[in-house]
């Protein structure tokens, strides 16, 4: 069995699999945070992975290979803006896009997010249609 068949349930265990082939991982401390973020994107059927810190995000972007993360940016123990850098440092996942989930209005945590290689953010709280947009913008379809 090859490791990418191996690697299909690690995300199928923390969701439904996806109809459309795109794996979201989903970094945030916030259990309530994390829910709702599911909840929200259910309907368009993305395949769901979740980390609750820095560090698991590394560890799941790593066996998963997400096509998109979104990612918190104030965690315990290693933040966002560290886990962006880290994932942006790393050739085998540099190339994977950042959408910034914050509820951190301060301009200048938002321009070293993209300046660190996040490719967009958003800001806490946020409905449903602007999510699904800004993940679709970003990914291309």
């Amino acid at each position: 069995m090859s490791r990418f068949v191996r690697a299909q349930p690690v995300a199928r265990k923390h969701g439904p699999a996806s109809k459309n082939g795109t794996r979201l991982l989903i970094v945030d401390d916030d259990e309530f945070q994390r829910e709702t973020i599911r909840t929200l994107l259910q309907p368009e059927h993305y395949a769901l992975t979740f980390a609750v810190n820095g560090m698991d995000a590394l560890r799941q972007a790593s066996v998963c290979t997400p096509d998109l993360i979104l990612m918190d940016i104030l965690m315990p123990g290693m933040d966002g803006m560290l886990t962006t850098q880290m994932l942006k440092h790393d050739t085998k996942l540099h190339r994977i896009p950042i959408i910034i989930i914050t509820g951190q209005n301060q301009r200048n945590i938002v321009t070293q997010c993209i300046d660190l290689g996040a490719s967009d953010y958003i800001l806490k709280p946020f409905n449903q249609e602007i999510l699904i947009r800004k993940i679709k913008k970003v990914l291309g379809t």
